[in-house]
């Protein structure tokens, strides 16, 4: 009987092999009462979000941050059962709120678009970019901000009133590459409660500064 001799691959053809593309994933986004559920969700590039209604009031989803449209995407009116979905092929933050209720309430939420880089084994390295937002805002008594730095080296997180004065020191503090929340109840470094109006975010990681307007409502 012959026998049939098996040819090694050429390497070229060995890491087209190892670096095939991974197929892109579908990420669901709950809409209950008046929240997205995640409100932060974080995906790789290529991915799609799907957004399902499963309350019992009309919603949208629309791109854009502080209420301001950016033509992104938008749902339009999303009744109860409804869904919409979109991909997302490029790495970055976008933020997106619902037209209904963001101005009573401040709904809103966030979509991280990480880079997909291939391991060996086909699978996917996101590679982080850096992140900071607020939700909600406009707030009340509190928003949750959340930020991200590609380095691991020491952040910094300020609050600044409108005229350029420090007020609160939200952190000082090293991170990993990965999603931080931190809480702001609209007070300063003292502990009294700071008065309504502007105020603006500064995340200073080790290789980029953010900024971020904030409103404080009564």
């Amino acid at each position: 009987m012959k026998t049939r001799k098996v040819l090694p691959l050429p390497a070229a053809c060995l890491l087209m092999i190892l670096a095939r593309p991974v197929a892109a994933a579908t990420v669901p986004v709950s809409i209950v009462n008046y929240t997205f559920v995640p409100d932060t969700a974080q995906i790789v590039q290529g991915d799609s979000v799907v957004w399902t209604n499963n309350g019992t009031h009309q919603h949208t989803t629309t791109s854009g941050a502080h209420g301001v449209p950016d033509s992104l995407w938008d749902s339009g009116y999303l009744n109860p059962g409804d869904m919409y979905g979109h991909k997302f092929p490029n790495v970055g933050g976008f933020p997106y709120y619902c037209k209904i209720h963001y101005p009573m309430n401040g709904m809103s939420g966030l979509i991280v678009v990480r880079s997909a880089g291939v391991e060996e084994d086909g699978s996917r390295s996101p590679e982080p970019s850096p992140v900071l937002a607020a939700q909600p805002n406009p707030f009340g008594t509190s928003t949750r901000i959340t930020y991200s730095a590609r380095s691991t080296r020491p952040v910094s997180l300020t609050i600044y009133n409108a005229a350029g004065r420090t007020v609160r020191n939200l952190a000082a503090e090293r991170v990993g590459t990965g999603l931080s929340p931190v809480i702001w109840e609209g007070r300063g470094d003292d502990g009294k409660l700071l008065p309504p109006g502007v105020y603006f975010c500064r995340l200073v990681p080790a290789n980029a500064e953010l900024g971020l307007k904030l409103l404080k409502l009564e």
